[in-house]
């Protein structure tokens, strides 16, 4: 079978092992992926894994220059993070318990030992076959946690974690536990967008090594996250969920009661808004290599396309792209900034003065981006003559105000 040739797609950093399950490259794409070395992907008993849902598992693999590499859906935060939420609702609960419950049977099916939960970025729920906890205790441990006052739902929970903790209850009772948990409650999506910015996004790495130095990018779009959050913009982000299937499937009740096993979907709520984070990251040229796909593949990491027409402005002489009303309010800021000397201005451009930074690329001439804008949020490339720095502004009381300006001095 012949190879074909693909564009690599951006990286947007390295994660390390307390950052993902799996330590690679995070690149660009839709959706988000991880590369991680295949030899660092075999030992892992999901190398062998075949039409698995629950399990992280590859979703395609690529030749690269670097050598062969796995893409695995990129998990930004571990289950347990979800699981104590106090405010979790029945329907979330039953997302949660149906998860563990095929995971674990699938995980058994592997002969897999270890392994922890993680949550995709899309909200699906994942058992990482890798690591050293006993991923058996793990996921008890996680069900244990979970109350209810609905006592039909509080008995399915323990049923539940019983039967995980016995692989032989666990083939004998699943589809059982599975009829109680729907007939008490309607699956909902996980609550993750009730986390705050700080318990999920990391801080971004300052430095840049590696395939992240070639790439040019030393943050995550989950960072970018965390900098465009605002009241109701994190509520969007967030809402990339995943719900067990059937989303419109109609009120079942004890009742009624079903052997129908129901397969977990994906709902984008929040991919309209998803387009900043990826748009503000993304080169304005192509800078990466090209890597080799098995021809057939599914194209995973296919770059982002854009949902929208940016359009030329007055200002197209000095190489500013965007909505004429954003650019103005990013010059303003600009320009303002490079006037500002002391406390009392960074306070009243800042939205928050601790964190002011310098405008470096806006030191001589420059040309305003706008990546995208959405519900008060906008990020904003300034284009300078050896520098390109990305600015995040929100609108707070009736005024643009400068979140973060975020450098990419490092770009090829």
């Amino acid at each position: 079978m012949d190879p074909v040739t693909l564009e690599l797609p951006p990286a947007l950093r390295e994660l390390t092992l307390t950052e993902a399950p799996f330590a690679g490259v995070l690149r660009a794409g839709e959706p988000l992926t991880v590369w991680v070395d295949a030899a660092d992907f075999t030992a892992s008993p999901a190398w062998s894994a075949v039409g698995v849902e629950h399990i992280l598992a590859p979703v395609d693999a690529a030749g690269t220059p670097d050598g062969p590499q796995i893409l695995l859906p990129h998990c930004p935060i571990r289950l347990e993070d979800v699981v104590r939420d106090p405010a979790l609702s029945p329907g979330a609960l039953v997302t949660m318990v149906v998860s563990a419950l095929r995971g674990a049977a699938e995980a058994d099916r592997l002969g897999a030992q270890s392994g922890s939960w993680w949550v995709t970025a899309e909200g699906r729920p994942v058992l990482a076959l890798t690591g050293s906890p006993d991923w058996r205790q793990g996921t008890v441990g996680l069900l244990r946690e979970l109350t209810s006052t609905n006592s039909a739902l509080r008995d399915a929970l323990h049923r539940a974690a019983d039967a995980v903790e016995d692989p032989r209850r666990l083939l004998r009772e699943t589809e059982e536990i599975e009829s109680a948990l729907f007939a008490a409650a309607d699956p909902e999506p996980l609550p993750t967008e009730r986390h705050d910015a700080s318990s999920i996004v990391p801080v971004r790495a300052r430095t840049a090594g590696g395939q992240a130095a070639r790439a040019g990018f030393a943050g995550t779009v989950r960072d970018l996250i965390g900098r465009l959050v605002d009241i109701g913009i994190a509520d969007r982000v967030s809402g990339i969920i995943a719900v067990l299937p059937r989303s419109r499937v109609k009120k079942q009740r004890a009742r009624k009661t079903t052997t129908n096993r129901r397969r977990i979907v994906l709902v984008a709520a929040g991919a309209a808004t998803a387009v900043i984070l990826v748009g503000a990251l993304w080169p304005a040229e192509d800078a990466d290599r090209p890597a080799v796909a098995v021809e057939g593949a599914r194209s995973a990491t296919s770059a982002p396309t854009d949902t929208k027409q940016v359009t030329p402005t007055a200002s197209a002489a000095l190489g500013d792209q965007g909505p004429a009303d954003i650019v103005t309010a990013a010059r303003h800021l600009v320009d303002a900034m490079g006037e500002c000397t002391g406390e009392t201005c960074r306070g009243e451009l800042w939205e928050d003065p601790a964190t002011a930074g310098e405008l470096s690329a806006a030191s001589g001439d420059y040309g305003v981006e706008v990546v995208d804008e959405y519900g008060g949020a906008a990020a904003v490339r300034v284009v300078g003559t050896d520098l390109t720095q990305v600015m995040v502004m929100v609108r707070a009381k009736e005024r643009w105000l400068v979140r973060e300006v975020y450098d990419l001095a490092d770009q090829p």
